[in-house]
């Protein structure tokens, strides 16, 4: 798409369909232009919840650190608003948004609501950062399922190899069977060897053991043939 679009794409926001204002702000974080970064900030104030949340993510990757001024009043809310400035900042933010993003994070990660805990994963698989895989290696281990399931999904978007043990370990449980299988499926082929010699591991349960093919299967590159 050519800048030229941008006035055309700014005009039509405020009158499109609720659907056609994300499409349209997705389109916009590709033009770091001063009406489009004012149109933004603009929209971050806006009446619906999904839609600021949408803006948040355009207007970071427009700004990159610079947005972190107009983001820090979102992430002193909690609600879907924090956990978007959040996400936001972690990718977008540079150094400085680390450092101001990861106290928030931690924070989120303990809570003891499990909802906000829930939240977090959730922030951590949107951001999916290999480098950010300590809180989801505590997450994976919570009390709640739910939590669990979500940390596990959260691993699986990261890729981390520090955390492969963990979630071969997840295979077992009936519980996080089906999170642990899609998780470890995402890994791809740089993980083909690692996670089938799980399947010869006798530390390995059966029930884990026979999930193994499934995932090789999900992942589908000649390299798992030999395995099966």
């Amino acid at each position: 798409l050519s800048v030229e679009i941008c006035p055309s794409l700014i005009a039509l926001l405020p009158r499109a369909s609720r659907r056609q204002q994300h499409q349209i702000i997705q389109l916009l974080a590709q033009f770091n232009t001063a009406a489009v970064v004012a149109t933004l900030a603009k929209y971050l104030d806006h009446e619906d919840e999904a839609l600021r949340c949408a803006v948040v993510h355009s207007f970071a990757k427009i700004l990159g650190d610079l947005s972190l001024g107009r983001l820090s009043k979102l992430l002193q809310k909690r609600g879907p608003d924090q956990a978007a400035a959040l996400v936001a900042t972690l990718r977008f933010g540079g150094v400085r948004g680390m450092k101001i993003g990861m106290p928030i994070l931690n924070a989120m990660a303990t809570d003891p609501v499990f909802e906000r805990r829930h939240q977090a994963c959730m922030v951590l698989e949107q951001v999916a950062m290999s480098s950010l895989y300590r809180p989801v290696q505590r997450l994976l281990d919570d009390e709640n399922i739910e939590v669990q399931r979500a940390a596990i999904t959260a691993a699986g978007a990261m890729r981390c190899p520090n955390l492969l043990p963990a979630l071969l370990a997840k295979l077992q449980p009936t519980a996080t069977r089906r999170s642990a299988t899609a998780a470890l499926a995402n890994y791809g082929e740089s993980m083909v060897d690692k996670i089938a010699a799980a399947m010869h591991d006798d530390e390995n349960l059966p029930d884990a053991r026979s999930a193994i093919p499934i995932i090789l299967a999900r992942i589908a590159v000649p390299s798992c043939l030999g395995h099966l």
